[in-house]
């Protein structure tokens, strides 16, 4: 892809997100694995956590793309959802 940011507001993650997958035909891909978005600055992690959530709230349960930040994080649509979870977790 070769596209460029048009405005500084907007974090790189946002960007991709809105100008990207929103605007294109990529929303046929159903799974996006997003690496080396945690565990760096906790200010950044949050940043790309509130941008995750902002951008799943455009779909219910049905439409929504599975999303997963590092193996670590998933996210999840509004509606029923279902999930395997192997060993301990929390809600």
């Amino acid at each position: 892809m070769n596209h460029k940011k048009r405005e500084l507001t907007l974090s790189d993650l946002s960007y991709f997100l809105k100008e990207t997958l929103l605007q294109k035909n990529y929303m046929k891909f159903d799974f996006f694995h997003f690496v080396g978005f945690s565990g760096g600055r906790i200010d950044h992690e949050l940043i790309n956590i509130g941008e995750l959530v902002n951008f799943m709230k455009n779909f219910n349960s049905k439409t929504a793309p599975r999303i997963i930040i590092d193996n670590k994080i998933e996210f999840f649509a509004k509606g029923i959802n279902e999930t395997f979870v192997e060993g301990i977790f929390s809600i």
